[in-house]
């Protein structure tokens, strides 16, 4: 049976929503590592939402009954393109694309030609082949990565090393903003992946687990990719994927820990352990009660599946609750801490004038003020989500410089003098603006006992007067600022 070297490129449309996009990344990634597995192939390009794949040593009859159809049990409901290019000594051919969708899988790779028909094209297939078969390829290279990924998206290389520099996923690393402690965590990794990849157990860094402490809105789902990315590069992991488990606070009921854990298990293990998956796992609604002993039997449960790389997750907290948290996990796994700081307004001010770049808009300096103001309005209701609020912000700024109707790219102070309300802040006083705080009535009764006491003991001289420090509790993000 004759076998063939293929060019294949594998093209998902785009989700419908960014959950949606994750599962098909995933889909895809999942894809090349079962034709890894089974086939020689070469990793040419790889997206956020397909790649470009040599494959050799099968045949057309194989490429129909067995790869496309896996490649389909794979996608499970989800449609996806399939164009395929056929080499075969002294042929090359370029196929109209295939498309294939959760019912149906058409093909249209050519009959084999017969010797005399072979012989007689051969030689106007070689010119052809030179002059236009190279840029046809890149074309599809090119359609297919858009020069560049999604950001924050699931971009492993699978350690081939042929697309990708060394430096490609460090550099992405280093790109980011407000990460110190996480791009030094990196870069310590980076430095010591020549010693770890000549260990005779290539599993040292599933041996480790990492805590992160980050909020909603810091880019987690962006440095945890970022992560994977990095050690799949270096060759310290062979990472299939990623999943995400939310660990509840009401698993002391035995009967609601038994299944929970039964479910977990089973997704982990469904998805084999012959490859690892980097696996966050979110504490953030239990961190207070990991020493209770069903959250130990599901840590060491978890332990016990050692091709994963765990990452545990909680909110940023103040520095003893941090440590409270690393020394429970401490117990059963050797555990790296990474604490994500809240991010001061100059870094948010980085990301939102990026943000500004995807719709080729820039922010003129002398609108800092007021989107500074902006940021500090989206902080008094203890419920600012950093990077997502500023994007939030960064989109009322676009739609009034659009609203104005100014064709400038540059975004000046008067595209948006209609947001500035800093004039309404200075006409209202300390204590109306104290009692405009969503959820502070506790905190606003305590502060006028205590301003009642001080005025009292101003009034009458013969009171001793009370020492007026005060001190504020509570997590960063929650308004101790305001």
């Amino acid at each position: 049976m004759e076998t063939n070297s293929f060019q294949i490129k594998i093209e998902f449309q785009n989700g419908s929503d960014a959950l949606e996009d994750l599962r098909k990344k995933m889909i895809l990634s999942q894809m090349i590592e079962y034709m890894n597995g089974e086939y020689d192939i070469t990793l040419l390009s790889k997206s956020s939402n397909g790649c470009v794949i040599t494959i050799k040593g099968i045949s057309e009859s194989e490429m129909k009954e067995k790869l496309i159809p896996r490649l389909k049990d794979r996608a499970g409901d989800y449609d996806f393109r399939f164009f395929l290019r056929t080499e075969t000594a002294g042929r090359s051919q370029q196929n109209e694309s295939v498309e294939q969708t959760s019912t149906k899988v058409e093909s249209n790779v050519e009959s084999e030609t017969s010797e005399e028909e072979l012989a007689e094209k051969q030689r106007d297939e070689r010119e052809e082949k030179q002059q236009d078969d190279g840029n046809r390829f890149d074309d599809i290279l090119n359609a297919i990565s858009g020069g560049n990924t999604a950001e924050g998206g699931l971009d492993f290389d699978f350690g081939t090393g042929r697309n990708n520099s060394e430096s490609d996923a460090m550099s992405k690393i280093h790109s980011l903003v407000g990460v110190e402690a996480f791009q030094a965590l990196c870069d310590e990794l980076h430095r010591m992946a020549p010693v770890l990849r000549g260990f005779k157990e290539n599993n040292f860094i599933q041996r480790n687990a990492f805590l992160f402490s980050i909020d909603d809105g810091y880019g987690f789902h962006t440095v945890i990719s970022s992560l994977a990315n990095m050690l799949n590069q270096d060759k310290l992991m062979n990472i299939s994927g990623m999943m995400e488990m939310q660990v509840p606070s009401d698993l002391d009921e035995q009967m609601k820990f038994d299944e929970y854990l039964s479910v977990i298990l089973k997704q982990i293990k469904g998805n084999g352990n012959s490859q690892g998956y980097v696996i966050n796992v979110d504490v953030s609604e239990c961190y207070g009660v990991l020493k209770t002993p069903n959250y130990s039997k599901l840590l060491k449960a978890l332990k016990s599946l050692d091709t994963n790389l765990y990452v545990f997750r909680v909110p940023f907290l103040e520095s003893k609750l941090l440590k409270q948290t690393t020394d429970i996990l401490s117990d059963i796994f050797y555990i790296k801490t990474v604490p994500f700081a809240p991010m001061s307004f100059d870094d948010l001010l980085v990301c939102g004038k990026r943000y500004l770049k995807k719709y080729d808009l820039e922010l003129d300096n002398s609108c800092i003020p007021i989107v500074e103001q902006m940021v500090a309005d989206e902080k008094r209701d203890g419920r600012f989500y950093g990077i997502v609020t500023m994007e939030k912000v960064m989109d009322q700024v676009i739609y009034e410089k659009v609203k104005n109707g100014s064709a400038d790219p540059v975004i000046r102070i008067e595209d948006i003098k209609t947001l500035d309300n800093d004039e309404e802040q200075q006409e209202i006083t300390a204590d109306e603006e104290l009692h405009r705080l969503i959820g502070m009535g506790d905190v606003a009764r305590q502060i006028e006992e205590a301003v009642r006491t001080i005025e009292y003991t101003l009034q009458n001289a013969k009171t001793a007067k009370p020492a007026i420090h005060m001190r504020f509790v509570g997590n960063p993000g929650t308004g101790k600022t305001t």
